[in-house]
């Protein structure tokens, strides 16, 4: 019932949101560094799960990803990824 009364709340929400499927690279290019902007990342998964998905991301791409999210001062960003040794090590200075 909770979940029903907040749907109009979050269709409010989402009228600020755009929503794209591009590989990584070309999402970022699009996306500008100002107050009030949100980024919500979801690269594949590693290993089997990660084959799935229509762009391809080589382990090497994490890196290179955290790199350019590093750059953005103004904007929220929030990556979601799974609990691996190199996800640990390579967000570990970020604290949400």
């Amino acid at each position: 019932e909770s979940a029903v009364d907040g749907l109009s709340y979050w269709a409010k929400e989402f009228t600020r949101c755009t929503f794209d499927v591009l590989d990584w690279r070309d999402f970022l290019n699009k996306c500008k560094d100002a107050e009030k902007h949100g980024i919500y990342v979801d690269p594949p998964f590693p290993g089997k799960p990660g084959q799935r998905y229509t762009y391809k991301f080589p382990p090497g791409d994490q890196l290179l990803l955290e790199e350019r999210l590093r750059a953005y001062e103004k904007t929220r960003i929030v990556v979601r990824f799974y609990d691996t040794e190199q996800a640990r090590e390579i967000y570990r200075d970020n604290k949400g």
